[in-house]
């Protein structure tokens, strides 16, 4: 097998492919739909593949919007497989402010171009693969997709995964931000404000308690923990005691310990600030993502890959963003590709993002992107030789 002969016949593969990527693409711009709602980014996307010669399980494991794609022959390899990640939902009120349509454009580029230079000649190769549609990156308040589908079991005959994310730079992130978030939920008593005021717990008093209590405790926060909160109720008419108040939380570290003791911290302040009020108090892990754990092999594969076409991958220290792909690398070996194409210093899940993925340039450098990551799967699966 010539290694070498193969990649450019990927490289070449995407080239004919470009303009209906770019289409694909283009039509999840303009038709942006958020978290486990991407239904008709699913059909798109799953239906192109099928076209293209892939066997379509949809849905997934039960979660409506997820899917996956396997070349024809997959069911003559029994053996463990790599796979190339798809996401395709978008931001409320936004769009794809965080490119979400080049990462799936890219994945589905890059399976079909390897499927097309391997079934040939190395159709038992060309089964060695499969790309999955994963749904619902962007999502705090309740379980991310990826992290949903690991628990159903649906990667545990995945061997290694690939994922391409826009940027502003390229290079692969040592470590970003792992997060958890929290509903914390306070109960009093109503009671007239005005006539008998000393017969109601006010639950006002419990969430703000809570509020300056995390606020204080930032200074005792282990180094690089973040932390967001918001009130999301306190009360619904002013002359009576609110019985119930509400606040999200969310906590991000690039450690997993960090994250675990931060927490114990937060529930604490619920705990005293509900004690403090002469309230109850439920306190709720809505959702939560691991750290990304680096691959240095994958990465290596990557690097080598990017410098036969004159790019160089760096080694970023850390990606201040959080993503359910963290927890996929803490389950199997997988890597991120953080590559440039949108310009430094633009607005980051905004319009901004939007606007500039319609460009030229940042449409060619998704299709790059696509290369690299195909050449690297390319170099995965010979492996299995």
């Amino acid at each position: 097998m010539n290694l070498t002969k193969l990649k450019q016949q990927v490289l070449n593969e995407l080239q004919k492919l470009k303009p209906e990527i770019l289409e694909l693409s283009r039509y999840l711009i303009a038709h942006p739909e958020t978290a486990y709602l991407e239904k008709g980014s699913a059909f798109k996307i799953s239906s192109f593949l099928r076209e293209k010669g892939f066997r379509i399980e949809a849905p997934l494991c039960n979660v409506e919007t997820a899917f996956r794609a396997d070349p024809d022959l997959s069911a003559d390899f029994s053996g463990k497989k790599t796979a190339v990640l798809a996401e395709y939902d978008a931001l409320e009120g936004i769009g794809h402010g965080c490119g979400h349509n080049f990462i799936a454009s890219a994945a589905a580029a890059a399976a079909i171009a390897v499927k097309n230079t391997l079934m040939p000649d190395f159709p038992e190769l060309a089964a060695a693969f499969c790309l999955f549609g994963t749904p619902a990156e962007e999502v705090i308040d309740k379980i991310s997709g990826k992290t949903l589908l690991l628990e159903k079991g649906a990667f545990n005959d995945i061997e290694n995964a690939l994922i391409f994310h826009p940027w502003t730079e390229t290079g692969v992130a040592l470590k970003d931000f792992g997060y958890r978030s929290f509903s914390v939920n306070f109960t009093g008593q109503t009671a007239h404000a005005a006539a008998d005021p000393w017969h109601g717990s006010n639950a006002l008093d419990a969430v703000v308690g809570f509020y300056n209590s995390i606020g204080r405790m930032r200074q005792q926060f282990l180094p690089g923990v973040k932390l967001h909160c918001i009130i999301t109720e306190g009360g619904k008419l002013l002359n009576v005691i609110p019985d119930y108040s509400s606040a999200e939380v969310m906590i991000r570290s690039s450690e997993p310990e960090d994250l675990e003791e931060t927490e114990k911290l937060i529930r604490k302040a619920a705990e005293g600030s509900a004690l403090a009020s002469n309230c109850g108090f439920e306190f709720i892990v809505n959702s939560s993502v691991n750290p990304i754990l680096f691959d240095e092999k994958i990465f290596s594969l990557l690097e080598k890959n990017m410098a036969t076409c004159g790019e160089e991958l760096k080694r970023m220290p850390l990606w201040e963003a959080s993503s359910d792909f963290g927890d996929v690398s803490r389950s199997i070996p997988a890597l991120s590709l953080l590559y440039k194409t949108h310009e430094a210093g633009i607005t980051w899940h905004s319009t901004d993002v939007v606007e500039g993925s319609k460009t030229p340039d940042a449409e060619d450098a998704m299709i790059r992107a696509a290369g690299y990551l195909a050449m690297t799967i390319i170099d995965l699966i010979e492996e299995k030789q």
